[in-house]
């Protein structure tokens, strides 16, 4: 009796024991195996997306940052007297319209537009879909910077450049989506592109010293291709 016992107890007591030792093993091998497949899914499937997302977000971000140190580091040279005399005015105005860190740029536009002479000093006019002149100097100056403000923020939306808004100033909206779509960089090859196609290639002769330095003297007919040149001589970027 106690034999069949003793015997009992140790079959049992191996075969319980392996048994359930090993399934406990094979259990743990097995969620553990589980788990290091959701983490290669993860990975290769919506990982690669998150980092790539990732990434992403960094150059869109560096790219702002660079944006906005534009803004802060350019200053202005050579202006007249008349549209220094604006500056206190351009600076309050830029700030009211969230556009203050571009008074640089702002002073410059107004230095190729009047020279701070008459009184549509930024020749703002055409924009709100008026005659030429049509605007005394504070509105004209409160229509630039809400036109410059609209250009930033297309320009930002699209990853043009702030050369690509200065230019836009003359050509309109529809030159930061000419540069987007060719890598988002102004240069005055794609200016001079987009202006003979709206001008349908016609010229006529321009005598300002930075065309003909360039070409001779002359540009096409849609607006002016140098614009951004033109501006950017009143700036140290």
């Amino acid at each position: 009796m106690a034999a069949r016992t003793g015997r009992s107890t140790r079959s049992s007591g191996g075969r319980g024991s392996a048994g359930r030792t090993g399934s406990s093993y094979s259990r743990t091998g097995s969620r553990r195996r589980r788990r290091n497949r959701r983490r290669r899914s993860w990975w290769t499937e919506g990982g690669t997306i998150k980092v790539l997302l990732a990434v992403i977000a960094a150059f869109c971000l560096l790219g702002f940052i660079h944006f906005r140190n534009l803004a802060d580091t350019a200053r202005t040279r050579d202006l007249s007297d008349e549209v220094l005399a604006y500056q206190g005015t351009v600076e309050r105005i830029a700030a009211e319209e969230g556009v203050g860190d571009y008074t640089p740029y702002l002073l410059a536009i107004m230095q190729v537009e009047s020279k701070g002479q008459g009184n549509d000093v930024m020749q703002s006019s055409e924009s709100l879909g008026l005659s030429p002149n049509s605007l005394g100097p504070e509105e004209s100056i409160r229509q630039a910077c809400v036109y410059f403000a609209a250009l930033l923020k297309i320009a930002e939306n699209k990853e043009c450049d702030i050369l690509s808004v200065i230019q836009a100033y003359n050509f309109g909206p529809g030159y930061l989506d000419y540069v987007a779509g060719k890598g988002g960089k102004h240069s005055f090859r794609l200016a001079e592109e987009f202006s003979g196609e709206k001008a349908s290639w016609n010229k006529t002769k321009y005598m300002n010293p930075v065309a003909i330095a360039r070409n001779g003297g002359w540009r096409y007919t849609f607006g002016n291709m140098f614009y951004a040149d033109l501006v950017t001589q009143y700036l140290i970027l």
